[in-house]
């Protein structure tokens, strides 16, 4: 097992990320969207910096999801979607 986790290269974050896109459609809130962000951008990371562990890895995809996360609530609570049926 712990062989899988050390032989983690960029194109698994990305195919990670379009795979949370994708989960994303099914979903009916926007929350696996940044995730899927967090983890293409996790694997863009890798790209640069190729040898990272698979725990710094793991860290940055946690500390850019939580941060994505929280960056699209902040923005999406001060510039909330607006709807021409609002009581739908």
């Amino acid at each position: 097992m712990e062989g899988l986790f050390d032989s983690l290269e960029y194109w698994h974050w990305w195919i990670l990320g379009l795979l949370l896109l994708i989960l994303e459609v099914f979903s009916p809130a926007v929350f696996f969207m940044w995730m899927g962000i967090g983890a293409g951008v996790t694997g863009l990371i890798l790209l640069l910096i190729p040898g990272l562990s698979w725990e710094t890895q793991f860290v940055i995809f946690a500390i850019l999801s939580v941060a994505s996360i929280t960056a699209a609530r902040l923005w999406l609570r001060r510039n909330p979607i607006r709807s021409d049926q609002p009581l739908l």
